[in-house]
Formats: C-alpha cells, structure tokens, sequence
C-alpha cells in the first residue's frame, strides 16, 4: 500500500470513531511530495468519499448546540494564509471560538504548517489560527491533516494538545502522476505499446527543450505524429511577430515557446491532450540578465505568438502600497484573476523587488511601522504561497525577470517553482552584425564598403547591450541629417571618419558588459 493510500485510509477511519479526533503528520525535505499528497488527498475524499468542499468557514463552524451526529458526510476544508486572513476578519467579533464547533467527519488539511504560523505571526493572525486548528483537535469524529519538515516544525500548542500519527516521506517518492494508464476504446487493459514509446520519446523531447538543448529531425517528427501541432504552429506564429528586431534571442525564443505552447496544449480536447497534461511541464521560468539586453521585449514578443492566451504583465514596482497588507492583496488579486482563465501566463517584471533573499533582509525594517512588520519579507512570503501550496496552479505560469539574480530568495528557485532559468546574454559578434546590417541596408553604398562599417561596428559593440549599439547607430544617423536634408531625403553612406569619430565618443557605451553572474 502507498503513503498516499495508507493515508486517505487512515483519514476515513474517523467515520467509526465518534469521540476522538486525529492529528495526522507529512514529513519530509522540501520538494519531497508533500504538497501533492495532501493535494490527492483532497481530490480522493471528494471523488471517493463523496466529500463536499467547504470554501468558507461560516459554512463549516456550526454553534456547539446545532452539531448533528447523524450527518456522515465527509466535509474537506483547506486552509492557506488568504483563507485565514478572510476568516480572521469575519470572526473578528467572535474570537473566542469555545462557542462554535466542528461537525462530524470534517477534515482540515493544512499545508506546510509552520510557514503558515509564521505568516500569521506577521501578519496578527496567530491567535485565530490557534483556536481554529485546537478547536478541530477538540471535535471528536474530526482531524487535521498537515505536513511540515519535521516533528519540530509543528506549532508547540498542537503537539500538546495531540501528539500526531507521522507519515514520513523519503527523497525517492514517486507520485502516482507520474504513471499513465492506457486502455483501448473498447475498455481493454492491453497496454498501447507503441503509443507508450512515441510518447515516451516525445517527453524526452520536450524535456531537451526544457534544457535548452537542440531536437533532432526524428524527435520532431516523433512529436507530430503524436499530435504535438503546437511545436511547429507556434514557431511560425512566433516569427511572424517582429521577432527581427530581437538578434541573437532565436534560441531563447524557441525554447520559450515550446514551454508555453505545452502550457496552451493542456485543455486541448481528446486523449493528447490529457496525455500531455500528465506530464510534467515547466512550473516557473527565471529570465535573467543584464540591462536593456531584450528580457522584457522578448517576453511581450512571445506574448503576441499566443493570442488565444492571457498574458498577465505586473510591474513589481507598482505593487507596492502605503496600506498594511495592500501589497499582497494585488499580488493575490494577480494570481486570481490568473487561475480564473487558465492556461494564463503572469510575467513579474523587476521581480528581485518583492522576491528578495530573506537572508539580505535580516535587521531591515521598511515598512516604517516600527514593528518588525517588513513589506519585502511579506511580500516574499505571499509570492511564496502563490507559486506552492495545496491550491493547484495548473494551467498558470509564472515567468520572473531580473537582472540581479543573486538578490533572489534561493527557495523560489527549487523544483516546483521558477525551475527553469535562462539567461538572457549580451550581443553576440552574429548579433551585432544582424543589428548593423538592418540599420545600414538602406543606406546606398557599396557592398563591400558596407560590410567593412558593419565589421567596424560590430567588432566594437561585441558584448554590449542592444540598447547601447541602436543608441550609438541613432548617433551616426544625427551626424548625417545635415547631409540628407542637402542631399534630398536621400540617406548618405557615413564615411569612416565619420564612424570613427562616433565609436570614439561612445566607446564607454559599447564596452563589453561585466556581468559577474553569467553562471548563476
């Protein structure tokens, strides 16, 4: 018997036992299995138990005089930080919860409980939190499900009110989505052997691409015989969207899309498309870089490749606010409006603003409240519970862009978050050309004299911005206007004192980026 089975049966013991509750415990490192368990969890008490979701907890908190032992019904509640900041202020008036109880068979399940308390410590929630989760120990026929690193990590007022019954979880814990069942149209077992290989090759296809890696001919051929029309549709969309302005991104931009268009393929209908929404796909994308290399616009340009998607711009900046509490309810309110249309992309621009190391905020204090209440630590900790957490954020993604990747809290880099992380790289040599050749094809001249500027140039703004090689080319054109506008509107070939003497004042611009964390 799996953990996962062995748990959803000891959970559905509480039927035949009327005057106790039960603490169940999910122990494990980070990234172990323990959020999907408890996320399976939910899923089989209500597909299998025919278990009602509770969402408010005014549907589920009934006076102690009302509560009715004959109702066997299965009643799941998942509480996370938003849930309990709402519940907080709608029992406001009635804090002492020794008034209230739980019905019969109602299962908490609350993930990651001590990062939960500590949220609500900051945020003045604690004491409610407190009263919920002992009231819940105190129901008999009820139980709480949580899941924490360890033992230690339980809130020392649970562990004296309930010891708990630990399930621990080891490292190599396999999750039983990573099987799929076959079965043919006529309800047979047999296994689709042929269909399981294709597939098989067409993951690790996209697993390369995940990796930044080249596919082969075969491989892509593999993938459209099964059905994967997005590898090609989305590339010819892609390119058709004015992706000449951005050299030397091509690859970054295939890459990109090929981990949104598996996005876009998860509500597909038919069995490919159930099929592809099994497999594990990219949960977050970090782009990384320099400034003014192309992060942004390479983003905005992708997001026109995919109109039937919505794309959720946020400027960290803007996030910001005077009010206690504001600066996560946008971010929440990002979020939400996120899963309301799925498949969704929120790009989070300048994120090291609000996703800073929570090591670099130890000691700071910039809410100016006085407290210890840090607007930066909260907002870390509500990015946090967004990208992880029993919620399911199928169908989101979540792209990031820095260019301070090392400000960046290390656990929003963990599997299961912003996995995947790409950096964005200063003009190649290939590049610098592309842009130049642009610039100077509509320019009259000839062709080998072209090709000597374009080297000139090209040779100097090797390892600068984009931004710096277009402002120096804006330069070169201002010194020829008093030529064109004598020449007739007719775009005269600078000469190479003319170029020199440009490269010469701007050479600061066109130096080569020192960018010390190319291999973050």
């Amino acid at each position: 018997m799996s953990l996962l089975d062995k748990l959803c049966s000891d959970v559905c013991r509480i039927v035949n036992e009327d005057h106790v509750s039960f603490f169940f415990l999910l122990t494990g490192q980070r990234g172990c299995g323990k959020s999907f368990v408890l996320r399976s969890l939910f899923t089989n008490l209500i597909n299998a138990c025919a278990a009602s979701e509770v969402t408010t907890l005014s549907d589920i908190l009934v006076s102690s005089n009302s509560v009715s032992p004959e109702d066997n019904r299965f009643r799941v509640c998942k509480i996370d930080y938003n849930s309990l900041l709402l519940w907080s202020r709608q029992f406001k008036a009635d804090s002492d919860m020794k008034f209230f109880s739980f019905p019969h068979l109602t299962v908490l399940i609350v993930d990651d409980v001590h990062a939960l308390c500590e949220l609500c410590l900051l945020n003045e929630a604690s004491h409610f939190m407190e009263k919920l989760l002992l009231r819940v120990l105190h129901c008999p026929g009820c139980a709480l499900v949580a899941s924490a690193l360890s033992e230690s990590g339980v809130p020392p007022y649970l562990l004296q009110c309930r010891r708990p019954i630990l399930y621990p979880i080891s490292s190599n814990f396999h999750s039983p989505g990573g099987f799929f069942p076959f079965v043919d149209n006529e309800g047979s077992d047999r296994p689709f052997r042929q269909t399981l290989i294709s597939l098989g090759m067409a993951k690790l296809a996209l697993q390369k691409y995940k990796d930044g890696a080249s596919v082969t001919a075969d491989e892509r051929s593999v993938m459209m015989q099964q059905k994967f029309k997005w590898l090609s549709g989305s590339l010819e969309n892609l390119t058709a969207v004015q992706v000449e302005t951005l050299y030397g991104l091509s690859h970054i931009q295939e890459r990109l899309s090929i981990m949104i268009s598996s996005l876009a393929f998860f509500k597909e209908p038919g069995s490919c498309g159930r099929l592809l929404g099994s497999l594990p796909t990219t949960t977050g994308i970090l782009l990384f870089g320099p400034s003014g290399c192309g992060k942004s616009a390479l983003v905005r340009r992708i997001a026109g490749a995919f109109p039937s998607m919505v794309f959720h711009f946020v400027e960290c900046t803007k996030l910001f606010s005077k009010f206690l509490g504001e600066s996560e309810e946008k971010l929440r309110e990002v979020y939400r409006k996120a899963r309301l249309r799925t498949p969704s992309v929120v790009v989070l621009d300048n994120m090291d603003i609000i996703a800073q190391s929570r090591g670099a905020m130890q000691g700071s204090d910039t809410s100016g409240g006085g407290n210890g209440v840090d607007v930066n630590r909260r907002m870390l900790a509500c990015l946090l519970c967004e990208l992880d957490g029993v919620t399911s954020n199928s169908g989101v993604l979540t792209i990031g862009i820095t260019n301070a990747p090392h400000v960046i809290d290390k656990a929003l880099l963990r599997r299961g978050r912003l996995e995947s992380v790409i950096m964005v790289p200063p003009l190649t040599l290939q590049a610098a050309q592309d842009i130049c050749r642009c610039f100077f094809e509509n320019f009259k001249a000839d062709p080998a004299e072209r090709n000597d500027c374009i080297e000139v140039i090209a040779k100097a703004s090797e390892g600068c911005s984009p931004v710096s090689l277009r402002f120096v080319l804006r330069k070169i054109l201002e010194t020829l206007l008093p030529q064109i506008s004598e020449s007739g509107n007719h775009l005269v070939f600078p000469t190479q004192m003319t170029l020199r003497h440009t490269l010469f004042e701007n050479a600061s611009l066109l130096a080569p980026i020192d960018y010390p964390f190319s291999q973050f």
